[in-house]
């Protein structure tokens, strides 16, 4: 299934993974389904460190960056290989509560 994301879907699920965590389900290279569960919040993840002394990787818009907060690690997704996200709320009332958004 090939999504369509615009810059604003992006823009607004980026802001999202700033403030909280969301499950990322998207298509990997090999066919299969992943779901992840994300955050770009900075008081949830670590210091990105390199595995490689490659030189400095391109800016590519098309590939998202984002703490996996089962594996501990950073990890990244294609947007168009994106096939949905749930944003969990992190308010007490609302702790165990998804919303789901097709994009």
């Amino acid at each position: 299934m090939t999504s369509i994301v615009n810059f604003e879907n992006r823009q607004n699920m980026i802001d999202v993974l700033k403030r909280t965590e969301a499950i990322i389900t998207f298509t990997k290279t090999d066919g299969s389904s992943r779901k992840m569960r994300g955050t770009l919040r900075g008081d949830l993840t670590i210091p990105y460190v390199r595995k490689t002394e490659r030189a400095t990787p391109k800016k590519n818009d098309d590939v998202q960056a984002v703490f996996d907060l089962e594996n501990q690690e950073w990890r990244s997704f294609r947007w168009d290989s994106l096939v949905n996200r749930s944003e969990e709320h992190t308010s007490e009332l609302q702790s165990h509560s998804f919303i789901s958004y097709a994009v």
